[in-house]
């Protein structure tokens, strides 16, 4: 289901919140007398911690966000699969990958029996499954809360990785953790092939980090953060240039792999907290710009009128915290505006920025135990 299409189309809307993806590689090491020599990839991990979307029906029916809860946690899960093999494999270098729901497909495939776990049977299922414990142990804990399992009788084998794929949901909303034995929310791809090797590291590395690396070292932005789309392309052309030199490089040379790795994160990470805001702030709201799409238009109007941004206590947070975007993701939603602010931001990531209130952040404003901080609008609905 694409979230585009549902949104025009569909019958509810949906907006992705701020969410939490890592890619890691799993590295195998070789030996010479006992000595690690050398590092080649055996596979690539897509642990998804937090994929957040904002759901609502309509014509306000709470049923229907219910029912299209799973629906889109299916094609977000079968993206943790596919997405990895589009990228990372060949004919050359062939690979498969696995996510919950490929691995509760296939053992459908084989014949195996998939259940659907609650309190009311978990006692009598638990014994027949011939998976991890650690496994049976989650799923016992979550439906002694409340929630509901779907599991395969049996493991399977994708490629190098035998495990089993799981879904923990919750009934009252929809939402659910699509897992796979070892502990990742999301899939894993292995390789069967020896060739793939260190090249294949480092065009994972140089794709994820030396794009937005470059996009921040040579921002070609007009006012407040217009791109010019001519300059991008270039310099996208120019990246994957120097990608495919740089892997030939280490094709020659694999001990390369892990320092350029290295040394490519630790220059993100600095790039990113340093020169990520847009030059278009005034001299009074120095920090940003920073971005906020509003999911009902009394906040949006509450932002304008009055200059200022508030924010609750999050889910799982500790104190009543302002957020905003870093960049301007999503510039077509109808209640998007992006502004300047003269307090400085305590946690400045990717690809939130974030205010703490009760005294956290110097600046940050408490009013009936709700942080704000005063903001200056620079641009504000859809851009045209």
């Amino acid at each position: 289901m694409n979230l585009k299409i549902l949104n025009r189309v569909g019958p509810a809307l949906s907006y992705r919140s701020p969410s939490f993806v890592t890619f890691s590689t799993s590295l195998d090491p070789i030996y010479s007398f006992g000595i690690p020599r050398q590092v080649k990839m055996s596979g690539i991990m897509v642990d998804m911690d937090a994929v957040v979307n904002s759901l609502w029906a309509k014509n306000n029916d709470a049923n229907l966000t219910k029912t299209l809860g799973p629906q889109i946690g299916m094609m977000t899960s079968a993206l943790e699969h596919r997405v990895p093999e589009l990228f990372f494999t060949n004919e050359q270098n062939p690979g498969e990958a696995v996510s919950a729901v490929k691995a509760l497909a296939l053992a459908s495939a084989q014949g195996q029996r998939i259940y659907r776990v609650t309190a009311a049977n978990v006692n009598s299922v638990l014994p027949v499954l011939n998976i991890s414990s650690e496994v049976k142990e989650e799923i016992r804990d979550s439906v002694a809360v409340g929630k509901t399992a779907t599991v395969s009788q049996n493991n399977v084998t994708v490629g190098h990785w035998t495990g089993v794929g799981y879904i923990v949901s919750d009934p009252q909303t929809g939402s659910g953790a699509y897992r796979i034995s070892g502990g990742s929310n999301g899939g894993s791809l292995t390789f069967t092939a020896n060739s793939e090797g260190i090249i294949g590291l480092l065009v994972f590395t140089g794709l994820g980090m030396l794009t937005p690396i470059a996009k921040d070292l040579f921002p070609f932005k007009g006012d407040c953060g217009e791109e010019d789309i001519v300059k991008e392309l270039v310099l996208a052309t120019l990246l994957v240039a120097l990608i495919i030199i740089l892997a030939i490089l280490v094709s020659q040379q694999p001990w390369l792999a892990p320092v350029l790795t290295m040394l490519m994160t630790m220059l993100a990470e600095g790039v990113f907290a340093e020169n990520s805001e847009d030059n278009c702030c005034p001299e009074n709201a120095p920090y940003g710009a920073y971005y906020r799409y509003e999911v009902e238009e009394k906040w949006f109007i509450q932002a304008l009128a009055t200059n200022f941004l508030w924010g609750n206590t999050p889910r799982g947070g500790l104190y009543p915290t302002v957020q905003a975007y870093r960049k301007d993701h999503s510039p077509y939603q109808p209640y998007r505006y992006g502004f300047c602010t003269e307090v400085k931001p305590a946690y400045s990531g990717v690809p939130i920025v974030q205010w703490y209130g009760e005294g956290h952040t110097p600046g940050v404003i408490m009013e009936n135990g709700v942080a704000k901080i005063p903001i200056v609008i620079i641009t504000s609905g859809p851009k045209l």
